[in-house]
């Protein structure tokens, strides 16, 4: 019997040239093919690309990132994931959401006091954010003359109840913090939208991070801020976030379980999931919480912000209009509070802040201010009762 020569002597040198020819046009093609869609960023999450097209647009955005930090020099924690899951159509709902719930884990349980600043935050969103609805989640309703203002001029506030919660996966919770940081977590689940502490002062539209799934301020190099929180409903991420509570009792009394859970936690998981959150820098929440001379004492650039946090644990904080004159003048905090309650624009100047040492910092260029004062028949009639 005659055998049959092996498969690669039978073949002539044409044809191995020939087949090595058309994987190499094949190879060609799906290279363009995938830069193409790196390019157009035709795709919604990193997991359906290739590991290739992955770190092309990751060397590609390290480029743009150099260049956006030496122009506008705003931002020094620049986030190089918005450019992966950032989308052309609105995925978060326009709708607020405030928590306020009285506990009752004392004797004589403490009153909840409405504030001047309180009523300010309300007022704020209603003016520059224009949400749809703003749902105000907890047991109990505000009281008190600042409420009744903001009662008297935003008309689209909706009151949810919800009970105290008191456990976290089985787990007593053991702070009301806790409580309203698990709540938050999952009304954005359910409803989306934009959840803010009520010491947050809105200053211009949010539209433009409405396009993320979900959006966290930088509070520090290694935390993230849930004083607000940007989320469409059902958000992956918020989903992992929630189940990382499960470890809530292992905390022993006394540790920093809040800081854990609150703040370092999701900067973690950004790590790891970086196509599922877009995280801002200081626009959200600026100056910080280790900041505070630059918001009572200094000047800062808060017009470029979509709010301010102000830290109330770290100064006085007006607790009526006739008091903000009081604040230094054209601070940063009193040239807020007025553009919110007065419609007063700031006055066009060299914007310094004061160091830690109380040492005016120039900034490198004069600021021409660009705002527009809010005008509305239904905010008109803000009053002070005493």
């Amino acid at each position: 019997m005659k055998l049959k020569k092996p498969f690669f002597k039978r073949i002539s040198g044409t044809k191995i040239l020939g087949l090595l020819l058309i994987q190499s046009v094949v190879l060609i093609y799906i290279s363009l093919f995938l830069e193409t869609r790196c390019s157009n960023k035709q795709y919604s999450s990193l997991r359906n690309l290739s590991q290739r097209c992955v770190k092309n647009n990751f060397s590609q955005k390290i480029n743009i990132t150099m260049e956006t930090e030496h122009k506008s020099k705003k931002d020094t924690y620049y986030d190089i994931s918005s450019e992966f899951n950032e989308t052309k159509r609105l995925l978060v709902p326009n709708i607020v959401h405030y928590i306020w719930m009285q506990s009752s884990d004392t004797i004589v349980p403490k009153k909840l006091t409405f504030t001047f600043l309180n009523a300010l935050s309300f007022l704020s969103v209603h003016k520059h954010w224009k949400p749809e609805t703003i749902y105000l989640h907890g047991n109990v309703l505000p009281t008190g003359n600042w409420w009744e203002t903001v009662r008297n001029n935003v008309t689209n506030i909706v009151h949810v109840y919800h009970d105290e919660r008191p456990t976290i996966y089985g787990n007593k919770v053991r702070y009301k913090e806790h409580m309203a940081d698990i709540l938050r977590l999952e009304i954005l689940q359910e409803y989306g939208g934009v959840y803010i502490d009520t010491d947050v002062i809105a200053i211009q539209s949010y539209e433009p991070l409405l396009k993320y799934d979900v959006t966290l301020p930088r509070d520090s190099e290694d935390q993230l801020a849930n004083g607000i929180i940007f989320a469409k409903p059902h958000a992956p991420f918020l989903k992992i976030w929630h189940e990382t509570y499960k470890t809530y009792s292992k905390w022993k009394k006394g540790t920093n379980a809040w800081a854990f859970h609150s703040v370092q936690t999701p900067y973690k998981l950004s790590k790891i999931f970086p196509h599922l959150v877009h995280i801002e820098g200081s626009s959200l929440i600026g100056p910080r919480w280790y900041e505070p001379h630059k918001l009572f004492k200094g000047q800062y650039r808060w017009m470029d912000n979509f709010s301010i946090h102000v830290w109330k644990g770290k100064s006085v904080v007006p607790p009526e209009p006739g008091l903000i004159s009081n604040l230094p003048d054209q601070s940063t905090l009193q040239e807020v509070m007025e553009y919110i309650w007065y419609d007063r624009l700031p006055k066009e100047h060299n914007y310094t802040y004061n160091d830690v040492k109380g040492k005016d910092v120039p900034t490198d260029k004069k600021i021409n201010i660009q705002l527009v004062p809010f005008i509305s028949n239904k905010t008109q009639n803000l009053t002070y009762e005493n």
